[in-house]
């Protein structure tokens, strides 16, 4: 059985978790694709530029579906840590080569948040 398949039937990954601004856009709250205060969960850093852009998981604004996008970073405030057990959150990070709940992903994370908040 590949690692991948172990991690899904876990029942948790550690995350990077955060929320959307409020003040992103002129006249609207929120980004184009999320609302303010919506939850994202954030990608690991891929391709090495300071975590500027991030690939995140969320819950469109307008149609409600969980979408897959990559974001500026400036756009995300509130971050943390968080156990995360959703199963559809824990499918996509698995198939994406995102976060899993080994000790050393959680670790990461938490040396992350001292330079990223």
């Amino acid at each position: 059985m590949n690692d991948a398949k172990i991690n899904f039937l876990q029942p948790f990954i550690w995350c990077l978790v955060g929320n959307i601004k409020e003040n992103i856009r002129d006249n609207e709250k929120g980004s184009k694709h999320f609302s303010s205060g919506t939850r994202v969960y954030c990608f690991p850093e891929k391709w090495g530029d300071g975590y500027k852009k991030i690939k995140v998981l969320g819950k469109h604004r307008k149609c409600n579906k969980n979408i897959t996008i990559i974001i500026p970073a400036n756009h995300i405030t509130n971050w943390r840590l968080k156990k995360v057990y959703k199963p559809w959150v824990i499918k996509r990070m698995v198939a994406q080569e995102g976060w899993s709940n080994r000790d050393i992903d959680k670790s990461k994370i938490k040396q992350m948040l001292s330079w990223i908040s």
